[in-house]
């Protein structure tokens, strides 16, 4: 268990939003599963979108291994605000979903934020004093674990746009 409460929080609602997301998915019929809304993703997809990022961006960053995690400088203050991110953002080539079947996104979801959520649990406490340059700002390990936490809520209301289309 993490020493920092902030990060276990994270990690809470990281395992409970996936597990909403998952069973969310599983349960629709495997056309609406699998249908793209014109340019978007369809929900299989943006499950396995949320896995390969938690892969690719937030498990390298708790790992310490990610080249944008840094030790915080000297009297580092948390000034950003996830509010600014705005709600529909394009997102980076290696992270768009390919053309997936429902259990492969559900797969993908559930096996890379499960491992997340370990890597957070097992992060050594000499970790807490990193920070993550980013192109959009400057967040500490605790932000870093609210915006993993975040990304699955994020594209859990992307799912939420997809469906209503469909309706």
């Amino acid at each position: 268990m993490p020493s920092d409460a902030r990060i276990q929080g994270s990690i809470d609602l990281l395992v409970k939003a996936t597990e909403h997301m998952a069973a969310q998915v599983s349960a629709l019929p495997q056309a609406v599963a699998a249908a793209r809304p014109g340019d978007g993703w369809s929900p299989a997809q943006i499950a396995y979108h949320v896995g390969i990022t938690s892969e690719a961006l937030f498990t390298p960053a708790f790992t310490g291994v990610a080249p944008f995690m840094e030790p915080a400088p000297e009297g580092f203050v948390e000034t950003f605000s996830f509010d600014s991110i705005p709600a529909r953002v394009t997102t980076f080539s290696n992270l768009v979903p390919p053309a997936v079947t429902p259990a492969e996104g559900v797969r993908k979801l559930r096996e890379a934020n499960a491992a997340l959520a370990e890597t957070m649990r097992s992060m050594p406490p000499e970790r807490l004093s990193l920070c993550a340059k980013l192109g959009f700002g400057t967040l500490s390990i605790q932000q870093m674990a609210e915006f993993a936490a975040g990304h699955v809520l994020r594209h859990q209301a992307q799912l939420e746009r997809t469906l209503a289309g469909q309706a």
